[in-house]
């Protein structure tokens, strides 16, 4: 009798300790996020602009600019030309980033990439905003970024839920 119940106990001991395994950053519950193919593309351009920005890489950043590119920025009213922001990005001192959470959108001659952009650094002596939103649009299949828009994202409040009182 005292051998069975000793094996109840370490089976249900085995069993829970199973059930609150770490999963090592995963997702528990046997799914595993894979990114599309369209992620791991934009990831990879997107990673290698940021790349060239932070080695100083002039040509290869210009090369992956369209033409007429510019850059929308929640602060300001008007756009910042191409010229400009190649300046400004030879200029800054990322030592660190992180993309994060990106969705593509294809749609032929275009693709919309959006992602969180984390970072670490400086840019014109001032510490740089270490998390913005941003959205890119790729001109396909030339692979030129034709314009992005940027913002700092909000901060996310809770789910305003009915409380039954109105």
């Amino acid at each position: 009798m005292k051998r069975i119940l000793v094996l109840i106990v370490l089976l249900s001991v085995y069993a829970v300790a199973q059930d609150k395994a770490p999963t090592g950053g995963r997702p528990s519950g046997g799914r595993t996020e894979t990114p599309t193919r369209g992620v791991v593309k934009y990831k990879a351009m997107e990673r290698a602009l940021l790349q060239a920005q932070q080695e100083k890489q002039q040509g290869k950043v210009s090369g992956m600019l369209a033409d007429d590119f510019e850059v929308w920025s929640s602060e300001q009213s008007d756009p910042t030309p191409r010229e400009l922001w190649e300046q400004n990005a030879a200029s800054s001192n990322i030592s660190w980033f992180q993309i994060r959470n990106m969705a593509v959108r294809d749609f032929g001659n275009i693709a919309i990439v959006s992602f969180l952009l984390d970072r670490h650094g400086e840019a014109n002596g001032k510490p740089v905003t270490p998390t913005v939103f941003i959205v890119d649009v790729w001109q396909q299949p030339a692979g030129k970024l034709a314009v992005r828009y940027q913002s700092v994202p909000g901060k996310t409040g809770g789910l305003l839920l009915p409380t039954g009182k109105e």
